[in-house]
């Protein structure tokens, strides 16, 4: 073998390196786009689904808040109910107000 064909056996050595190192990259490239296509479907659903308990929780509790308020505020007014009212005491404080100043 001469150097001419050492050289032609290199080259074509060489260019199935490259070509097997392309086809390496192009496999990797597909597995990667693969992978990250389920990673991003994992964490929509993911997502997804603590997003419904994030709003189911949300729902339960300002619900759980309105009933306590509307008890509150229904208790407060029975309580200004059953006090006593005692307009002459604001009528001759009112008049005192006008009258005197404060």
């Amino acid at each position: 073998m001469d150097e001419s064909d050492i050289l032609q056996h290199l080259l074509r050595v060489e260019q199935e390196a490259t070509g097997l190192a392309v086809e390496a990259q192009k496999e990797a490239d597909i597995r990667i786009a693969e992978n990250e296509r389920l990673a991003r479907e994992k964490y929509q659903s993911a997502y997804s689904a603590r997003v419904e308990e994030l709003d189911a929780e949300f729902l339960r509790r300002a619900n759980s808040v309105r009933l306590e308020y509307q008890a509150s505020l229904e208790a407060f007014r029975e309580g200004l109910e059953r006090k006593p009212l005692h307009p002459q005491d604001l009528s001759r404080t009112a008049e005192e107000f006008l009258t005197k100043g404060y």
